[in-house]
């Protein structure tokens, strides 16, 4: 390994007592047998394997090494999972194959030497026939290294000049020149060496040195390196060859595609089928990667046989329990309710599920007061700073907290610092790991689920969920009556603690909510039509293929054994009927705390107090080019997750240059800065940038000096009674001050499409896009882009505003997400009185469509994608932006009034309402001798809806003009309809009061799924 920790060392393989190269051993025998001893480290060099015999072809060792690195790849990938493997050992494309396959890996990180060292012998041959110095001849050897190479003799060049068009029978049996001669030397250079010493090594150890070199410095130089290579240039096999390919830090960053003539491209298909020939044949292989979650089509079936079976076993003591609910209402007494627990991951404080955790905690806490308490795996740089520790004030908490430190498991307890203070409880999974394996095991005998050593967070999810049920039996041991616990499960990194739990038949309650399905995440990653072909999904191969099976699995699993099963919006409740196979019990949308956002009256005079900071950081940005108003300059803005697709910036980015060229044929005078805040990879704010901000500060001062000097000589004249002369009450060296500033903002380059230098430009999809659609920042354009590539802050010498100072600047956020369960940043744009776009796959998107009968009107733009084509829904997006751009200021002042008026909508207050209802479900169906509801749907909502506002001015698209220059007169007698008073009163009346679960009829005193003991 390269680059491991302060001793490395060189590891002896037990097998084959072949050496293994695992580090930079400090002595000549500083030889060790523990895989421990490289933990950590970027780069693992493999050599290790039987010895080439003479005359042997690499083919023929296969089979021999295979079951030499089902030993070894194991070990390396646990003890540096993070790491580069680069394979050396022959037959090294079959063998890079098979350490894919048994690391787990991806692709761009496990990588074969390859042709590297054939490319070069073939560069030195080349140079010794021309008599020219090697760097100066240029060619490349491809496909299998060894007998099947593929020299590209249409590619050897010396300066530029291509050999093949001076001689155009190189390298064939035509050829006078006897070029073909030199490809057999490379291919028999390495036989020839073993046949006199017995080993190759100085060689190969120089063409590896080269490759650790170049990945270890970042240098981005191009290699020919075994890869992955099906799909290209027709090979349809999983088979690595060697390919032209850029490596960095990270790995294989690209494959350059070489464009190849016909004879060389069937050269390169031939060498794929002569190692798919051997690959195919691999005993045992198919096996081993099986108990990794790669298992065959048959044992995937008959594992989710069993699997099915064990759900069966453990829902079958709620049979009993779901049929006796009557028609009936048994009342409850809920304060003597003994807790309820909800189980979250919270390894980075960002993200939809974190905001859901934290905003929803004070309606909850408010709900169940001292009996509610959050537990998560202890991560020391979020305890630091968010939660103050204390003794837990129940004593049975504290008992079966100090039996578990007992036994030598480290539990935290605490209050988390954020609105509701609610306790938090959290367990160090670094202290238990030493029981990894038995409890691996146990899980293993309850669901069948076997969990690969090389996936750290599930690893790290079934020592997490073996805690829960080991706390949790001790927790349900304190009651001496039969305790009333609900234990609430977000995601499946949580759901191992549900699954123990039902298979030890304690007595709790529970609940788990998905928030978006793993497999659907990865196939909308995928960019597969994903929404139409939901019922078409294979899901056990899909899964498998991508290498999460066993997450699925414990996804599915927990699904399946919770009481009561809930996903956040209706979208995502048709995504889990297909890709988990049942349908949600109650849909628990997601809200906020609105008074975090709320801002009294006073949320215009922040959206004009921040557009004038946003408008500051426009004057640096664009300063030398700045021929724009920016008083008629529209704010939009895409944050969140760099998702290329699933968070639609691609259609985004599409719509925006339509809309440059519909503002530039209307010749308006409107122009749209875009913002896209979403983070990347950078290496530091972009130079030309930060320029701008000193320049724009540089002629604040300037402005300033002048300003002051002509004022004190104005006072002093006024002060004498005189009229002062303008013409002199300016000198010439105010005037050359002046002249200097204007010179300093001079420019001979377009304000740049970035803020931060990016470390893979190149292949960065907004940037390439922008790039195929021109929109560069242009003086003619009236659309400009911003891309920063980092969260916003307020320390920050570029843009410096916090999140939601921002968005409260801006004027629209636009989210055209494809893939967007619910949706967190337009629900924040609406509580802020923001105007925002979103689509109808979105959960928030289907919420607003239910709950407001024109959501256009409030400021809600619901692009379809799920039932038009992405045209059709990129000119639909379009045509939202333009209308918004020909609504003049007080339009738009009115539509701010009424997208805020939607935050009560949003609010926990009210939409905490469906998670109530799920726990008084999972307490019936738990304990139906205590607890019995009426069989029903979630809570209903009639009333809980906005009308279409009467007022004119309506919705942007309802109300475009003909032209875009209508009159101003127009306007006017539009707003004088408008009575903001009136209108906001009845859509205060459409909300109803906290926690109704429904209409009451007049005299009933007990409501809809009430309780009582």
């Amino acid at each position: 390994m390269i680059s491991a920790p302060s001793t490395p060392h060189c590891v002896l393989s037990p097998q084959t007592k072949a050496k293994t190269t695992i580090g930079i051993p400090n002595e000549a025998n500083d030889l060790n047998k523990d895989y421990a001893v490289t933990a950590n480290s970027k780069i693992v060099v493999v050599t290790a394997g039987v010895r080439q015999q003479e005359g042997e072809s690499r083919l023929n060792l296969v089979q021999r090494n295979v079951n030499v690195f089902k030993f070894i790849i194991p070990q390396i990938v646990k003890y540096s999972p993070d790491c580069i493997i680069l394979v050396v050992s022959n037959p090294v494309d079959i063998l890079t194959y098979v350490t894919w396959k048994l690391s787990g890996l991806p692709k761009h990180r496990v990588i074969g030497s390859g042709c590297n060292l054939d490319t070069a012998r073939f560069r030195y041959l080349m140079s010794e026939k021309l008599g020219i110095h090697p760097s100066s001849c240029h060619g490349w050897i491809l496909g299998e290294h060894g007998d099947s190479s593929v020299a590209v003799w249409s590619g050897v060049n010396v300066a530029g000049v291509s050999l093949q068009e001076l001689n155009p029978d190189m390298g064939t049996d035509k050829d006078p020149e006897n070029w073909k001669e030199i490809h057999k030397q490379v291919v028999a250079s390495a036989y020839e060496v073993i046949k006199l010493k017995g080993y190759t090594n100085w060689a190969i150890g120089f063409s590896v040195a080269d490759l650790c070199e170049t990945m270890l410095k970042n240098l981005n130089r191009v290699h020919s390196v075994a890869t992955l290579v099906k799909g290209m240039y027709g090979i349809e096999n999983e088979v690595f060859l060697s390919l032209p390919s850029v490596l960095s830090a990270s790995g294989l960053m690209s494959v350059i595609n070489q464009k190849l003539k016909d004879d060389e491209v069937t050269q390169l298909r031939k060498s794929a089928d002569t190692l798919w020939n051997v690959q195919k044949d691999i005993k045992d292989l198919r096996e081993h990667c099986g108990t990794i979650g790669q298992a065959s089509a048959a044992s995937k079936k008959k594992h989710f046989k069993t699997l099915q079976k064990a759900e069966d076993n453990l829902l079958c003591s709620l049979t009993q329990g779901i049929s006796s609910l009557a028609a009936r209402e048994i009342e409850v007494d809920i304060p003597r309710k003994k807790g309820c627990l909800e189980w979250f991951w919270w390894k980075d404080c960002v993200g939809g599920i974190y905001t859901v955790i934290q905003t929803k905690a004070k309606t909850t806490a408010d709900e169940w007061g001292e009996n509610y308490f959050l537990i998560g795996p202890y991560f020391e740089q979020n305890v630091k700073t968010q939660v103050e520790f204390s003794e837990p004030p129940n004593p049975a908490v504290k008992k079966a907290m100090d039996t578990m430190k007992s036994q030598g498991c480290q539990v935290f307890f605490g209050r988390w610092l954020i609105e509701g203070s609610p306790y938090v409880l959290l367990f160090d999974i670094g202290s238990a790991a030493w029981n990894l394996d038995k409890w691996k095991g146990e899980f293993w005998e309850v669901s069948n689920i076997g969990i690969p050593f090389h996936d750290r967070e599930a690893n790290d999810a079934v020592i997490f969920g073996s805690l829960t049920a080991w706390f949790l039996k001790e927790l349900s041991c304190q009651f001496d009556d039969k305790p009333n616990i609900i234990a609430h499960f977000h995601e499946w990194q949580a759901g191992v603690g549900l699954i123990l739990s039902r298979s030890q038949k304690l007595p709790v309650a529970t609940i788990f909510t998905t928030h978006a399905t793993l497999l659907g995440r990865y196939l909308c990653a995928a960019s597969l039509d994903f929404y139409n072909n939901l019922d078409q999904f294979d899901i056990d191969k899909e899964a498998g293929e991508r290498q999460i099976y066993h997450r699925y699995c414990m996804e599915r699993a927990s699904v399946h054994c919770a009481h009561v099963f809930t996903t956040v919006s209706q979208i995502t409740a048709t995504e889990a009927e297909h890709m988990l196979k049942k349908s949600p019990d109650v849909v628990t949308p997601n809200g906020l705390n609105i008074k975090k956002f709320s801002a009294m009256h006073e949320f215009q005079n922040l959206h004009s107090m921040y557009k004038a900071r946003i408008q500051e950081f426009i004057r640096g940005h664009f300063y030398g080019h700045l021929d724009f108003d920016l008083d008629k300059t529209l704010f939009f803005f895409i944050a969140g997750r760099y998702e290329f697709s699933n968070k639609g910036a691609d259609m985004f980015l599409e719509a925006l240059s339509r809309l440059n060229f519909l503002l530039r044929v209307h010749k308006t005078d409107v122009t749209v800065v875009v913002f896209f805040i979403m983070p990347a990879k950078t290496n530091n704010f972009n130079v030309e940038t930060l320029k701008g901000q000193a320049v724009r500060k540089q002629l604040w001062d300037t402005a300033q000096s002048v300003k002051e000097k002509f004022g004190r000589k104005l006072y002093n004249a006024l002060l004498k009674g005189e009229i002062p002369d303008l013409n002199k009450i300016l000198d010439r060296d105010d005037i050359s001050i002046m002249k200097r500033a204007i010179y300093s903002t001079q420019r001979h380059s377009l304000p740049p499409v970035t803020t931060h230098n990016m470390i893979d430009d190149s292949n960065d999809p907004i940037l390439n896009t922008i790039r195929r659609i021109g929109l560069f920042n242009n003086r003619t354009d009236r659309v400009k882009v911003i891309l920063h590539p980092e969260f916003l802050s307020s320390t920050s010498p570029l843009l410096p505003l916090d999140y939601e100072e921002f968005v409260r600047g801006c004027h629209l956020g636009v989210f055209p997400s494809y893939y967007e369960p619910w949706g967190y940043t337009p629900a924040e744009c609406t509580v802020m009185g923001i105007p925002s776009v979103t689509t109808n796959l979105s959960g928030f998107g289907c919420f607003m469509q239910e709950h407001v009968a024109d959501p256009e009107a409030y400021g809600i733009y619901i692009v379809d994608r799920r039932f038009r084509s992405p045209d059709e829904s990129c000119n639909q997006l379009t045509h939202f932006l333009y209308s918004f751009c020909q609504q003049n200021r007080r339009q738009r002042i009115i539509q701010r009034n009424r997208t805020e008026r939607l935050s009560d909508l949003l609010d926990w207050k009210y939409l905490g309402r469906y998670y109530m209802h799920a726990r008084h479900l999972a307490l019936s169906r738990t304990f139906p001798d205590k607890f019995e509801m009426e069989r029903s749907a979630p809570p209903k909502t009639e009333g809980f809806r906005y009308p279409r506002p009467s007022s004119v001015p309506p919705s942007p698209s309802a109300s475009q003009h003909s032209s875009p220059h209508h009159s101003e007169a127009e306007d006017e007698d539009e707003d004088e309809r408008y009575d903001e008073d009136e209108e906001a009163e009845r859509d205060r009346q459409n909300i109803k009061s906290p926690f109704s679960f429904g209409a009451l009829p007049q005299g009933k005193k007990k409501q809809h799924g009430e309780y009582r003991n």
